[in-house]
């Protein structure tokens, strides 16, 4: 029997103790904040559907080699020997073949291109294929993403 009522007791004891924890603290919800993820309307590139024009991606494109001469060349390493190279690109001519708008990001196009490069002074240039992706730019010119 004493058993019982030290049980009892204790359940009781349990009881008032959750019942007080539940109402002494009483949790208010989170305020709800507005957060924007677009981008401000200066910053927005424009979109117009029209796919990127050859004279724009040959643009990008010789820039993009153009850095990498200004930064020394390309360093190669032929692995049947080990031998380092330096390969000095040089697009010579660049033409579109066919772009397409990349579905998952607005306003972004991926363009493939055949460019007549050399990697060294006085080779004959031979033909690469290229893709380039592109986008609008702030001031709505063309540039590469």
């Amino acid at each position: 029997m004493r058993l019982l009522i030290a049980i009892v007791v204790v359940l009781a004891a349990l009881v008032a103790l959750l019942v007080n924890r539940k109402h002494a603290h009483p949790v208010a919800p989170a305020p709800a904040v507005a957060v924007s993820t677009a981008p401000p309307a200066s910053a927005t590139p424009v979109d117009d559907g029209t796919e990127p024009d050859e004279a724009s991606l040959r643009r990008i494109v010789i820039a993009e080699y153009e850095a990498v001469e200004r930064q020394g060349g390309m360093d190669l390493v032929i692995t049947a020997n080990g031998q380092h190279v330096t390969a000095h690109p040089k697009v010579h001519e660049a033409h579109k073949d066919e772009c397409h708008k990349l579905p998952y990001t607005p306003g972004q196009w991926e363009c493939g291109m055949t460019l007549m490069m050399t990697l060294r002074d006085g080779e004959t240039p031979s033909p690469k294929g290229e893709r380039v992706d592109v986008k609008r730019g702030p001031d709505g010119r063309w540039v590469a993403s």
